[in-house]
């Protein structure tokens, strides 16, 4: 006869598993509007970040929702900002291979489509653990955004790298993505703790 044991490591790995497969559902389901993905994708780091650092309270599902709540008012006109960006830089890049200018005018043209689409990858990867992480203002924001991105860039094309890992895997198997993604993502909070943890200073406790 087994019987169940909360400290079995085992356990508890397939436990922190499935919270992140099921955490990665939420942010899905509740991005879907694309309107959303701001508030949704701030909740989901809001979540790993905690999960990563072993500070998650009980509740994935309560957890998420209360993170959403509490920071969509920043977090979804700066996700509609990165849409847009976003946007621009696809269609840049869609009037560079139709138009396929040549001579200096192509060459302009396509640095700065590669160069607006790297700021919003790099943006990307480190916008929404920002808002998650500190309260900051718009202007801190774009500040810090450049500080993460060139202090550290190994750094930051490592999350790109889990970010384009997991961003594929729920595009090529939909709603099985997020039996990789989850992990992927939670790679990246892992990272995001580290960096966030370098700029934090600590609080000197009395003997």
């Amino acid at each position: 006869m087994f019987t169940y044991n909360p400290d079995n490591k085992v356990l508890q790995a397939l436990s922190k598993y499935f919270d992140l497969v099921w955490l990665t559902i939420l942010w899905l389901l509740t991005s879907l509007p694309l309107v959303t993905l701001g508030p949704s994708t701030t909740a989901l780091m809001s979540v790993l970040l905690r999960l990563a650092s072993d500070t998650a309270g009980s509740g994935i599902t309560r957890s998420f929702f209360a993170a959403w709540q509490r920071e969509w008012r920043q977090s979804l006109p700066a996700g509609l900002v990165l849409l847009a960006l976003g946007a621009l830089a696809v269609m840049d890049a869609k009037i560079c291979l139709l138009s396929a200018p040549g001579g200096a005018s192509g060459i302009l043209l396509w640095s700065a489509t590669l160069l607006l689409s790297l700021s919003v990858a790099c943006a990307w990867v480190h916008l929404f653990p920002l808002l998650a992480r500190f309260q900051v203002s718009a202007r801190q924001i774009l500040r810090n955004l450049v500080v993460l991105t060139l202090r550290h860039p190994l750094r930051t094309l490592a999350l790109l790298g889990l970010w384009t890992a997991a961003l594929l895997a729920v595009y090529f198997l939909g709603f099985m993505g997020p039996l990789i993604s989850g992990p992927l993502l939670y790679a990246a909070a892992g990272l995001h703790n580290r960096t966030f943890s370098s700029y934090i200073t600590p609080v000197l406790r009395a003997p």
